[in-house]
């Protein structure tokens, strides 16, 4: 549940980091898309991240929202990602709290 939330969230935190660029393609070849496949990839992408949200699964959707949970709280307390992440390396669970 940790290893498969910690995924989910890092998945999660890269789509709603292309999705607030606006353009998130990573291959010079998508730049020349139509409007049409523009506005179909950031549905698509919205529909990932609502996935991820809202996921029921006790390994990937409990596991992503205490993921969650923990980033936040890492966040608040002048960490981040890399700082939850190391945490769960050598302690093998979230941050109490969590």
């Amino acid at each position: 549940q940790i290893e498969e939330g910690c995924c989910q969230l890092v998945s999660h935190l890269y789509l709603c980091h292309i999705i607030s660029k606006g353009d998130g393609s990573t291959h010079a070849s998508s730049k020349s898309s139509s409007a049409g496949d523009d506005d179909t990839d950031a549905k698509l992408k919205e529909c990932y991240r609502w996935l991820i949200e809202s996921n029921k699964s006790e390994v990937y959707g409990e596991g992503y929202r205490k993921a969650a949970v923990a980033y936040e709280r890492m966040c608040e307390n002048g960490g981040g990602l890399l700082t939850l992440l190391e945490y769960v390396c050598v302690h093998l669970d979230l941050p109490p709290g969590a």
